[in-house]
């Protein structure tokens, strides 16, 4: 059941009437000139020429200027000697401007500069607009909006006042103070500390410390760009969501995906929508890819990649080295890197590898297993453990480049070690289980082509003579026609004499 509290509800009505009451007084009472040195009649018919210490008085506001035109039917105050305006909740301070008493609106123009009493903000500009009755700012021209957050500290045993200040600029603001929502449009931007956000349209709500960016966004926070399509950013928690089009910048790392998460305070991000993570000499896809930086928040920790993972890395040829390439596929990838370099990377569900060198791109070193798991040494690989149904195959190079051999190698667990000098293989073993035996073997390819060789140039020359000849139609029928008179021809003697006693 309801209950209805009369005391409360007549508090609260009470209240509005007499809001509501103020604001039709202030309407309605007169604006009144306190002060002029001089005093006399315009041009313009109901107008009046102040000059000299000019100050006016409606209500709470009050106009001071050094030279004013008064229309008193119109109650309209026109400054020209400087514009300061004051009202209960702030100021306005301009080289001109225009009050407006019958519509509360006061418009500066000239170095504007604008405030309130309780210094939480503060604008400048060429031009301000201010609606008393809702307290709204409308800055079309060069406009800049600074806010301020004031908070206590102890330092050194000591309290002091911090003062956060986040500033907006764009060209044209319009900033409710009565909501603390500003709304900036055409080369948009907010900074705060560290953080910029640039965009063609962008709202901050102060309340919640929420930004929003639409168009062209981008974000820098010390090395790391975010740019995207849209892009909203929580302040407090120093966290950003971007969606469309998204591309994130670090030193040598480049992420690309559609739509990205990125949590500063606790130095990761999560991506999702076609990913790509590139650096240097890596790259990685999936269906969804989260990365973790370091304390610093400038380099890569970690990377996991779910579903459809891709790993690739590959090392540039050096002096009398040939460049190399490895590659990891497999449902989940989770690689680990130390200064941008890798250490660790492992494979899981389905895993494959493949790793060869980029002159010999034909012979590829397999790895196929349940899980794949490879840890390298100055981002060289050391060495690999392939499980669970565990298949591999690994090519022997010779000095010449020569390709002599290949092993072929099965069981539950194999473990490859490798020499990062020589980018080869240095020793292989095997481990059975009840499900996959361990079984190998070593094939010599060099041996395989010379017997391919002697078995091709054995083999009998076919003669020319001896090759069928096609023909067709009535070539066909003419030649079989004289093939058969040929043969009759050529009857044995014995036929040919029956023939003739015949």
């Amino acid at each position: 059941m309801i209950r209805f509290d009369l005391g409360r509800f007549l508090l609260v009505f009470m209240a509005s009437v007499l809001v509501f009451l103020g604001e039709v007084q202030a309407q309605k009472s007169p604006l009144i000139m306190k002060h002029a040195d001089s005093l006399a009649v315009a041009r313009k018919r109901g107008s009046l020429l102040l000059q000299g210490r000019v100050h006016f008085i409606h209500d709470s506001v009050n106009v001071r200027t050094q030279r004013a035109t008064w229309n008193k039917d119109g109650e309209v105050v026109a400054c020209e000697g400087g514009f300061q305006f004051t009202h209960p909740s702030g100021w306005i301070d301009a080289k001109q401007g225009v009050y407006q008493k019958k519509k509360g609106i006061a418009s500066a123009t000239g170095d504007v500069h604008a405030g309130d009493s309780a210094k939480t903000y503060y604008a400048t500009g060429e031009y301000v607009e201010y609606d008393k009755e809702h307290e709204i700012l409308t800055m079309p021209e060069k406009p800049v909006l600074y806010y301020y957050d004031k908070k206590d500290t102890v330092r050194n045993g000591k309290q002091e006042v911090q003062v956060d200040t986040v500033t907006v600029v764009a060209k044209r603001i319009v900033y409710n103070k009565k909501e603390t929502f500003a709304e900036g449009k055409g080369d948009a931007s907010i900074t705060h500390k560290d953080v910029s956000i640039k965009a063609d349209e962008m709202t901050y709500d102060r309340k919640i410390d929420y930004a929003r960016g639409v168009g062209n966004v981008v974000i820098t926070h010390d090395s790391v760009t975010v740019y995207a399509d849209r892009i909203n950013y929580n302040k407090k928690d120093d966290f950003a969501e971007a969606f469309n089009n998204v591309k994130v910048t670090q030193e040598d790392m480049v992420v690309t995906c559609d739509t990205g998460y990125f949590d500063r305070k606790n130095n990761w991000m999560s991506m999702k929508g076609n990913p790509k993570c590139e650096l240097k000499n890596y790259n990685l896809t999936g269906d969804s890819i989260f990365l973790t930086l370091d304390s610093s928040g400038k380099s890569l920790k970690s990377a996991l990649v779910i579903r459809n993972a891709h790993g690739l890395q590959q090392e540039d040829a050096k002096r009398n080295s040939p460049g190399s390439v490895t590659e990891a596929f497999g449902d989940t990838l989770y690689a680990q890197f130390d200064g941008n370099k890798i250490e660790r990377l492992y494979v899981n569900l389905n895993a494959r590898g493949f790793f060869y060198e980029k002159d010999l791109d034909n012979y590829r070193n397999n790895m196929n297993g349940d899980r794949l798991d490879m840890y390298f040494e100055n981002g060289k690989m050391h060495h690999a453990i392939v499980s669970g149904k565990a298949q591999s195959t690994y090519y022997y190079v010779k000095k010449d480049r020569s390709v002599s051999g290949r092993n072929e190698a099965a069981g539950d667990t194999i473990y490859i070690k490798f020499d990062p000098r020589k980018n080869a293989v240095k020793t292989l073993r095997m481990l059975g289980g009840s499900t996959t035996p361990s079984s190998g073997r070593y094939v010599d390819m060099e041996k395989e082509n010379r017997n391919k060789k002697n078995l091709t140039e054995s083999a009998p020359k076919a003669d020319i003579a001896d090759k069928p000849v096609d023909v067709v139609g009535t070539a066909k029928s003419k030649t079989l026609k004289a093939a058969t008179q040929s043969l009759l021809k050529a009857k044995r003697p014995q036929e040919a004499s029956q023939e003739k006693k015949k």
